[in-house]
């Protein structure tokens, strides 16, 4: 999953902050030390921003948005056992705080609990079913456990939302494959590159798609060629190279 792109957590910032209404009046100190930490986190001093967030969850161990906050950096640093305490205390004191489920999940997918990581995505797609983010990684997600057509048809309710999303159609390309449907693995592959030519995944998927459907052709006009393609009970199959990305 990290290979791929889908497992990056960059640390929090400041676009996902989640707002607990009255949570400013209640608590104003330590609402105070979490915008501090905030802004830490956006300079890059996260160190300090972490010991600003550790303060208002000694002095309030329930503060929804330092629990996040810590999680996220707790994640980042691969603490994976802490940051998911943190963020489970995140939801379980606002249960619509979709950034923390998102990071649970991803959490989750870290520590090879893969059936944990899709129930918690499941929950956070009933909750907000038009996030785009949580629609793609469900998809990744389904697609990793080998559920292909569960994931194709989260990555393409996220693409219908958001065409331009070169991850999720890298994914969708990778599943179509997984079916066997190379011809529109290779349209998603192309999309990807086409909305992106940076991502290097992408890049992967296509070219693994080309040598494959080159070695058929190869194999299909070689000696005995088509003998060795269509005998499913050999003991040495050719491998598709996509199979390893």
């Amino acid at each position: 999953m990290a290979k791929l792109g889908i497992i990056t957590l960059k640390g929090p910032t400041a676009k996902s902050i989640v707002s607990v209404p009255g949570l400013a009046s209640v608590k104003s100190g330590a609402q105070k030390w979490v915008e501090l930490g905030i802004v830490e986190c956006a300079r890059g001093a996260i160190e300090a921003a972490a010991e600003h967030f550790e303060k208002v969850i000694t002095f309030d161990p329930n503060h929804v948005e330092a629990n996040f906050q810590f999680g996220e950096i707790l994640a980042t640093a691969r603490k994976l056992s802490e940051a998911g305490n943190c963020l489970r205390r995140a939801i379980d004191n606002n249960p619509c705080h979709i950034a923390a489920r998102r990071s649970l999940a991803k959490v989750l997918f870290l520590s090879g609990d893969e059936h944990a990581a899709l129930e918690t995505l499941e929950v956070a797609a009933e909750q907000f079913p038009y996030d785009v983010e949580t629609l793609y990684l469900l998809g990744a997600g389904y697609r990793r456990a080998g559920a292909a057509n569960k994931a194709i048809l989260h990555l393409q309710t996220a693409l219908g939302l958001n065409l331009k999303r070169s991850d999720a159609l890298t994914y969708l390309a990778l599943a179509q494959k997984s079916l066997g449907r190379n011809d529109a693995a290779q349209e998603a592959a192309d999309l990807a590159i086409e909305h992106d030519p940076t991502n290097v995944f992408a890049r992967a998927t296509y070219l693994s798609l080309q040598t494959e459907s080159q070695g058929r052709k190869n194999i299909s006009h070689s000696k005995g060629g088509k003998t060795c393609w269509y005998s499913h009970k050999s003991p040495f199959p050719f491998p598709p190279i996509a199979s390893f990305i």
